[in-house]
């Protein structure tokens, strides 16, 4: 048998060369293998890399794309803020979108989506100059379409809306009266006409009622200029300022400049071309480069691909250099088994001399062993003896024990004895401190029965300090309380209701203290009330006072007279004082005087009304308007000049209805096709109607 097991091992090492073949091959493998995976590690990081920088180009293109959305859909926010803010012209512009086809001529949307401002840093000159009832208002070039319109939306519909006729205007009215090259010394960079873009009629109708062709804008050099601006220029803006200046027609020509902060309200803003231009170039560019990226990223993602095609080739290979490796392995197995089989027959040969040997090698060390045996049981006896003495010591520590314990019992009924007792003696100085307490409170109660139901504690007792100054001290209280007993009897019978007249005059004068103070702080809150209402009111009086007294001015100096308006006060927060004086000159060589029936005449008077009345006309706009009799009291000369100046403004393109009703004319008055004249007959005079045959 040993021979066999001999030449299976012979058989099974010539194997052990294959063995280390196959794993020099694995090795091979598994080094391709990790320089695949570091390729690859590397490869997905630049892919990550790629992917991040895509995605940090895709936030930006999406905040470029609805930032462009909102600068190319200017319109629709426009109308929704008019849908909120003023219904009733939304409603208006969708019922002209559904009905444009009634119209012959040009019908125009509100100015606020017509008028395209080129700049938006430049609106707020035109949202601080134009009105937003004008803003609002709708325009025809056509009158009939102006009739129609008016009929359809404020008459059948109820909708208040302003509608404008605005015919197409000529060349010269937007010209301005100075060049803009004779005043850029002063900062101006152009007028506000040139700020917009719009149908011409609706820019001409704004050029007709603000002038805007002669109201030129600037920045900040405007500022530090404004003392060398020539007063032709009445209206002007410098940056954030708007400036208007007030030129008054006599005397020395006293000059007023008005300065009034402006904002922008974003009323007109419009599609900023260049910001538009520039958003359209950054997505350009980032379009170009997400490309690029995406490009690169699919490259490397097949060339990942690839690799893990190569891992995949190579993993295979290894796994089948494993297999043929483990089966190496266990013939290897195999060979050492053989190898411990044949060491095993080796042993099993006998020999006489060496198993004596071995036997009296197993005999001395079992002697040894019993040996040790015995010493241990020699030492557990002695542990034996040993406890015995312990339980000895233990029973008589135990008597002891029990004595002391009695002692200690003997101890604890004795404490608890006392314990009693001192329950009892408790309960006899509780009872003591009850009725001490019980005598507290009445007294307590008679004291608050003395002092108005009032605790020396509040803060309101009329005798804290005198009380806080009392010592704890019992027996110095019963000394304070016998010497003012003593005080007591020496002092002869008062009077309770003098003592409660001064306690109540004492509290009324603390709470008028106290009152005061109030009123004081009160004051002080209204004053600084009063100066943030004032600096917003003020300066809207100012401006509507400044276009009565130009227009004032303009139809006296027409009729050869000189006329001013302004404001007057006797201080600035006195606001019984605040008034409107006219004042007129209808003769030469004499000074401007207040009109005043001590004064002037009832003729001059009556001009002076009528004109002022119709400077108003240009700071309220409405359908029509009605004078009645306001040619009574005037000679003739005046009532032809005014009627003419009636006419004049009347008949312009834009202006209210007139209805003028007077019981007598001049004859040859000034007369515009304009203009309709009914005469009303009626009188003791006039026959009846069923005197007139009718066929």
């Amino acid at each position: 048998m040993l021979q066999a097991y001999a030449q299976d091992w012979k058989n099974l090492k010539g194997e052990e060369v294959a063995v280390e073949a196959q794993e020099t091959h694995l090795r091979e493998c598994e080094l391709k293998m990790e320089q695949i995976k570091q390729e690859t590690k590397r490869l997905n990081q630049e892919h990550r890399n790629l992917q991040n920088k895509l995605d940090e180009c895709i936030p930006e293109s999406q905040s470029l794309k609805s930032r462009l959305e909102s600068l190319e859909n200017i319109k629709e926010q426009k109308l929704k803020f008019l849908k909120i803010k003023y219904p009733d012209v939304y409603t208006a512009i969708k019922w002209l979108e559904e009905n444009a086809n009634m119209f012959e001529g040009r019908v125009y949307y509100p100015i606020i989506l017509e008028l395209s401002v080129l700049d938006p840093n430049h609106s707020k000159y035109l949202e601080n100059t134009v009105a937003m009832k004008d803003l609002l208002a709708f325009s025809c070039e056509s009158t009939s379409d102006l009739s129609l319109l008016v009929t359809e939306l404020c008459n059948k519909k109820n909708l208040l809306v302003n509608i404008f006729h605005a015919p197409p205007p000529d060349d010269s009215m937007f010209v301005p009266k100075i060049p803009i090259e004779e005043i850029r010394q002063y900062g101006f960079e152009s007028y506000l006409i040139n700020l917009v873009q719009g149908p011409r009629a609706v820019l001409g109708f704004l050029c007709s009622l603000y002038n805007l062709q002669n109201i030129p804008y600037g920045g900040d050099h405007v500022n530090s200029c404004t003392d060398n601006i020539p007063h032709d220029i009445r209206n002007y803006f410098g940056g954030d300022l708007r400036y208007a200046l007030t030129l008054s027609k006599y005397g020395n020509r006293e000059t007023s400049l008005t300065q009034t902060s402006i904002n922008n309200k974003g009323l007109l803003s419009s599609k900023d071309k260049g910001e538009v231009d520039a958003i359209k170039n950054r997505l350009n560019e980032l379009t170009r480069t997400s490309d690029k990226l995406r490009n690169q990223r699919n490259a490397i993602e097949a060339q990942i691909r690839e690799k893990e095609i190569r891992y995949k080739e190579v993993s295979i290979v290894r796994k089948e250099i494993q297999g043929k490796e483990m089966e190496l392995k266990q013939k290897a197995a195999q060979i050492e088994r053989q190898k411990r089989k044949i060491d095993c027959l080796k042993k099993e040969i006998i020999v006489i001399p060496d198993i004596e040997t071995e036997m009296k090698k197993v005999c001395a060390k079992a002697i040894l062993e019993i040996i040790k045996m015995q010493m241990s049981k020699i030492e557990a006896l002695n542990e034996i003896e040993r406890a015995m003495d312990k339980k000895a010591f233990a029973r008589t520590k135990l008597a002891i024990y029990h004595q002391e314990n009695e002692e200690l019992v003997n101890v604890i009924s004795a404490i608890r004895e006392k314990r009693d007792s001192a329950k009892n003696r408790v309960e006899v100085i509780a009872n003591k401190c009850n009725a001490l307490k019980r005598d507290a409170k009445l007294k307590l109660t008679e004291s608050l029965k003395l002092t108005n139901q009032m605790d020396p504690n509040d803060k309101q007792f009329p005798h804290k300090q005198f009380y806080i100054s009392l010592t704890d001290n019992l027996e110095e209280l019963r000394d304070i309380i016998s010497d003012y007993s003593g005080r007591l009897d020496c002092i002869d019978d008062v009077d309770p209701e003098i003592v409660k007249e001064y306690d109540t005059k004492r509290n009324e004068a603390e709470a008028l203290k106290k009152e005061i103070e109030s009123n004081l702080n009160g004051n002080e809150n209204c004053l600084l009330e009063i100066q943030q209402i004032f600096n917003i009111w003020f300066p809207s009086v100012m401006e509507v006072v400044t276009t009565i007294n130009s227009h004032f001015g303009q139809f006296m100096e027409s009729m050869g007279y000189v006329g001013e308006v302004k404001l007057i006060n006797n201080e600035e927060h006195d606001f019984e004082s605040y008034g409107i004086e006219i004042l007129v000159q209808y003769r030469k060589n004499v000074p401007l005087q207040a009109l005043n029936r001590h004064v002037q005449s009832g003729g001059e008077r009556a001009v002076a009304i009528a004109v002022y009345t119709m400077s108003m006309q240009h700071i309220t706009h409405v359908p029509f308007r009605c004078v009645d009799e306001i040619n009574q009291g005037m000679d003739a000369r005046n009532e032809r000049k005014i009627f003419e100046m009636l006419v004049d403004e009347t008949t312009k393109t834009g202006r209210a209805q007139y209805f003028f009703v007077t019981p007598k004319l001049l004859r040859n008055l000034k007369t515009n096709e304009r203009m309709s004249v009914h005469v009303v007959f009626n009188g003791r005079m006039v026959q009846s109607q069923n005197a007139f045959a009718f066929i």
